[in-house]
C-alpha cells in the first residue's frame, strides 16, 4: 500500500495504525511494532496507535489517557505528565541522530569527503485545558572536520526547531478542530514534501520564522493557511528570519475517499530585495506563485500518485510561467515472496530559454529534494527530466530494501543545472555541451530496530553523462561519483 507523509504521517492509507519500515534516506518516524502472538488462551492485546509522527509537535500520545493504559513503550513515563494545576499535560522527549558520510566526486567538485554528522532534539508539548497550547523544540546540530567546507545545514550550535502557541477555537465532538497558532518558529510539511519540506535529511531541520498559521482537521478535510519568512541558518550564532523574503499560501486535502487522496494548493514566495537577475543582468524582486494539485491512491494492489504544478508571478523584469509534473504507478506483489512493490515514475520541471523575454525555470520552493532525483543530490526540481524506477524488497515486518534508478536529462540545454537546494551547479549558456546529465543508482537498506530507532545503509552510485563531462573544468570534475551512508537515529 502507498504510504502518505503529509498529516496521516509514513503510514499506508486505510491503515493508519500499521507499521511501515523506513523506506527512503532518512529518519523516518518508526510506528511501535506488532505485539508478539498471543499464547493459548490468552486474550490478544490490541496494538496501541503509533505516536510518532514527521513533525514531533504532531506526535499523538493520548492513548496512554484511557482507562485501561499500559505501558507500551520504554519512554511513555515522559509522556502526558499532569502539571501543578488541573488540566495541564505535557509530553517531553527528543531524539538523536549520527550519520556516516563516505563521498567521492558528490558534489562534481573531483574531491573527496568523510566525515560524520551528529544531531540532538528536545521538545516539550504542554496543553492547558485542551485548549491553549505551547510548543518548544531546541537542537543541536555538529560534524566531524570535512576535507571540503561543510554546507550550511550540516552545523548550527544550539538553536530552535519550533517555538510557537496554539489557541483551539473549535473543536466540535465528532466533527472539526479549528486551531491558530502564532510564534518565533515552525516547521511546514505539506503532501509528499516535493515542496514544502522540513528536510529531516539534512542535519538542521528547515524551519521558517514569524509563522501565523490556521489549521483545520476533520473527518474527511484538512486545510492549511500560513505566513511566514525562510529562516537563514547560522552556524553559531542564533539563526534568524529572511526580512526580503515571506512565504505564505493555503493547502487542502480532501481525504474521504477510502485509499484515496487528493490535495489542491497554493504557494507564494516573494523577494522584495533587488537581488535576483532578469534580462541583460537587470536585478530585481521576484514573485513566484504556484498552483498545483496531487492525487494519490490504490485499488486491487494497483497503485499511482499524480502531481502538477504551474508558476507565475515574474524574476526581475521577465514574466514568470513555469511548471512542474510528476506521474507515477505501481504494482504491489503482496503473493510473492519479499512482497515487492514497484514502481515507474516520470518527473518533470521546467527550464529557462535566455532571450525569449519569460523566465521559465521552475522554482522548487523548500523541497525534500533528496527524495526524488537520486541520494547524491547532484539535481533539484528545477531544469530537469527525469523517467525512473523503484523496487523495495520487505524482509518481514522490520526491513526492507529499496533499488532507485534515475535517468537524469535536462529540461532545457540552454538552463543550468541545479542541485538539490537549487543552486545551479553547471551551466552552459550556448547549450552545446547536451542535455544528458547522468545515470544514478541508489540502494538502501532499511531496519526498524525497535519502536523508537531504526538503522539505515545506503550506497548511491552516479554515472556522468555528456553534460557533465563537457562542462567540467578539471578532469576530475568530469569523473563518475559515489556515496556511502549509514545512520542510526534513536527517538524517546
Amino acid at each position: 500500500m502507498l504510504a502518505s507523509s503529509t498529516k496521516h504521517g509514513l503510514f499506508r492509507l486505510g491503515q493508519p495504525d500499521q507499521y511501515v519500515p523506513p523506506q527512503y534516506g532518512w529518519t523516518v518516524m518508526v510506528p511501535a511494532l506488532p505485539p508478539a502472538p498471543p499464547k493459548p488462551g490468552e486474550t490478544p492485546k490490541p496494538t496501541p496507535p503509533s505516536p510518532w509522527k514527521p513533525r514531533f509537535f504532531d506526535n499523538d500520545f493520548r492513548y496512554l489517557d484511557k482507562p485501561d493504559k499500559a505501558v507500551h513503550n520504554t519512554f511513555d513515563f515522559l509522556k502526558r505528565l499532569e502539571g501543578p494545576f488541573e488540566g495541564i499535560v505535557s509530553d517531553f522527549g527528543g531524539e538523536f541522530r549520527w550519520q556516516a558520510r563516505g563521498e567521492d566526486n558528490r558534489r562534481l567538485t573531483g574531491e573527496q569527503n568523510n566525515f560524520n554528522l551528529f544531531r540532538e532534539r528536545l521538545y516539550l508539548d504542554t496543553w492547558y485545558a485542551k485548549r491553549f497550547r505551547t510548543y518548544l523544540e531546541v537542537f543541536w546540530a555538529d560534524a566531524s572536520e570535512q576535507t571540503v567546507p561543510p554546507v550550511f545545514f550540516d552545523i548550527d550550535h544550539g538553536d530552535l526547531n519550533n517555538a510557537f502557541g496554539e489557541l483551539k477555537l473549535l473543536d466540535r465532538e465528532g466533527g472539526g478542530t479549528l486551531s491558530a497558532r502564532f510564534g518565533w518558529k515552525q516547521e511546514l510539511l505539506f503532501g509528499n514534501q516535493r515542496l514544502v519540506s522540513p528536510l529531516d535529511w539534512a542535519n538542521v531541520r528547515r524551519t521558517f520564522s514569524t509563522v501565523a498559521n490556521a489549521v483545520y482537521r476533520s473527518k474527511n478535510w484538512d486545510f492549511d493557511a500560513f505566513w511566514g519568512r525562510p529562516t537563514v541558518i547560522y552556524a553559531r550564532q542564533f539563526d534568524q528570519p529572511d526580512y526580503s523574503r515571506q512565504f505564505f499560501g493555503g493547502y487542502l486535502t480532501y481525504k474521504g475517499a477510502p485509499l484515496h487522496l487528493i490535495d489542491f494548493y497554493y504557494l507564494g514566495l516573494l523577494e522584495t530585495d533587488p537581488i535576483v537577475d532578469g534580462s541583460l543582468g537587470i536585478k530585481g524582486t521576484s514573485a513566484a506563485h504556484t498552483l498545483g494539485t496531487r492525487w494519490q491512491g490504490e485499488r486491487d494492489n494497483w497503485l499511482y500518485e499524480v502531481e502538477a504544478a504551474y508558476q507565475f508571478g515574474h524574476q526581475a523584469d521577465l514574466t514568470r510561467s513555469a511548471g512542474m509534473a510528476t506521474g507515477g504507478f505501481g504494482r504491489r506483489f503482496a503473493s510473492l515472496s519479499l512482497k515487492p512493490e514497484l514502481w515507474f515514475f516520470y518527473d518533470y520541471a521546467s527550464g529557462d530559454n535566455p532571450g525569449d523575454g519569460t523566465y521559465s525555470t521552475f522554482n522548487q520552493l523548500f523541497p525534500l529534494g533528496h527524495k526524488y532525483f537520486g541520494y547524491m543530490d547532484i539535481v533539484g526540481r528545477q531544469n530537469v527530466l527525469d523517467p525512473n524506477v523503484n523496487l523495495k524488497l520487505f524482509f518481514g515486518k522490520r526491513a526492507n530494501l529499496q533499488f532507485w534508478y534515475h535517468f537524469l536529462q535536462l529540461a532545457s540545454a540552454r538552463d543550468a543545472l541545479y542541485n538539490a537546494a537549487g543552486t545551479p551547479s553547471r551551466f552552459d549558456p550556448s547549450g552545446r555541451a547536451g542535455r544528458t546529465i547522468g545515470n544514478e543508482l541508489d540502494i538502501v537498506l532499511n531496519y526498524a530496530v525497535n519502536p523508537n530507532s531504526d538503522w539505515q545503509i545506503g550506497f548511491c552510485q552516479f554515472w556522468a553523462g555528456e553534460f557533465v563531462e563537457n562542462t567540467a573544468t578539471t578532469p576530475a570534475k568530469a569523473q563518475n561519483a559515489n556515496f556511502f551512508y549509514t545512520q542510526f537515529t534513536v527517538r524517546f
